[in-house]
């Protein structure tokens, strides 16, 4: 790992939320390791795993990006990143703002305000393990009509 330098990893983490926000797949994707996983965490809901590259009866990354470009303009606001070079990895702090788009199946529930914390793993100069946890705060105060925001399945 010490042959990237700290400021190379803060450029993929944060290289990586603006090809989200460009909605540049192709740019996210060359982002990670072909053997690459993300693990998404929303309380206790089951946890959602996608793979760069899936083997039979696992996710594709396809399935995650799809679902968020399909449906949602992306913003990340307040985004603290911290990296540990020796270790090979980083951690990313933020609030994620995403807004319906006009023909999305949520664009009658508005703009979802989240909180963030991703946490990556390098491998080959690249994004080798992705955890996303997150929460939507309020949603235990608001009812039974406004559920936490899982990850749908289709």
């Amino acid at each position: 790992m010490d042959r990237y330098t700290r400021q190379y990893w803060m450029d993929m983490v944060t290289g990586y939320f603006d090809d989200v926000v460009r909605e540049d797949l192709a740019g996210v994707l060359a982002r990670f390791t072909d053997d690459a996983v993300i693990t998404i965490i929303n309380g206790d809901n089951p946890l959602e795993v996608f793979h760069k590259r899936p083997g039979p009866g696992e996710r594709p990354f396809d399935e995650f990006y799809g679902h968020l470009q399909a449906n949602y303009v992306a913003r990340f606001d307040d985004m603290e990143c911290i990296v540990d070079v020796e270790a090979g990895t980083a951690a990313a702090i933020f609030k994620p703002l995403l807004t319906p788009k006009p023909a999305s199946a949520y664009a009658a529930d508005g703009p979802q305000s989240l909180r963030n914390c991703n946490f990556f793993w390098f491998a080959e100069g690249r994004i080798g393990r992705m955890t996303i946890y997150y929460a939507r705060p309020g949603t235990a105060t608001e009812g039974a009509s406004r559920r936490p925001t899982p990850f749908p399945r289709a």
